[in-house]
């Protein structure tokens, strides 16, 4: 809940999530995925865990920030799919190289949002708008 507080109180151009996902048919372990909420909603709407009130996932906290207004016009959500969850599981196998691919597939696609961002608004990258950290 404090990312919609930060949202809502500053002007992000973009909301990356990096999440671990139950591999299935569908996504096998040792692969991943980028969704584009705006675009694909419903991709995450799928892995949604029943609500409770003690834990929100990530799919609960988007639609959220949806219905306040809050998410910035790019929110990508890179998911990371595996078999092993539980408390205090090693990678398994399958898993290790994930980490280094999607951390290297988020560096190029963010490099190319601000590359097109900076090209399609004329303005310099460090012009003087602070980063979006929570």
């Amino acid at each position: 809940m404090d990312l919609l507080d930060t949202l809502a109180d500053r002007s992000c151009p973009a909301l990356v999530f990096l999440d671990a996902a139950r591999a299935s048919v569908e996504a096998a372990a040792g692969t991943w995925q980028r969704i584009d909420y705006h675009r694909q909603p419903e991709l995450l709407a799928r892995q949604k865990a029943p609500l409770n009130t003690h834990a929100l996932g990530i799919a609960d906290i988007l639609e959220l920030g949806l219905t306040l207004g809050v998410l910035p016009p790019v929110v990508w959500v890179y998911a990371a799919f595996g078999k092993q969850f539980e408390c205090g599981a090693a990678l398994s196998d399958e898993c290790q190289p994930l980490v280094t691919r999607v951390a290297d597939a988020v560096e190029g696609d963010l490099q190319a949002f601000f590359a097109e961002r900076d090209r399609t608004t004329d303005r310099p990258r460090n012009s003087g708008e602070p980063p979006c950290t929570s």
